[in-house]
């Protein structure tokens, strides 16, 4: 059944267009998840990224707890480069995030 329910979200930013690379950022409603939806649109943000708009790094930062947002950058082809301590603010907490990044190559296996 379709209806006009907001599934989530998925776009790019913190976009430098000089050294071409930006971040992607993705959500699904908590009721839609486990269904491949930020998969499917975080695999097509980067297709859009990479190839249309030609960037030549994407970035996907993760808090460390945040397990099924991993495995989606995972599923997607990007590779894990490290931890980075005390990135972000999540509550008004100070949390270390997963950064993953893709590069063309990587996306060439997993393109829609």
């Amino acid at each position: 059944m379709r209806d006009q329910t907001l599934l989530g979200s998925v776009g790019l930013t913190r976009v430098d267009w000089v050294n071409r690379f930006a971040n992607i950022g993705y959500w699904v409603r908590h009721s839609r998840t486990r269904l491949g939806i930020a998969t499917t649109a975080a695999r097509l943000i980067a297709a859009f990224g990479l190839k249309k708009l030609g960037l030549h790094r994407l970035e996907i930062l993760i808090p460390g707890h945040n397990l099924a947002s991993q495995r989606v950058a995972e599923k997607v082809g990007a590779k894990f480069e490290g931890v980075l301590r005390n990135r972000v603010i999540l509550a008004n907490k100070l949390h270390d995030t997963h950064l993953y990044s893709l590069i063309p190559a990587d996306l060439a296996k997993y393109s829609p």
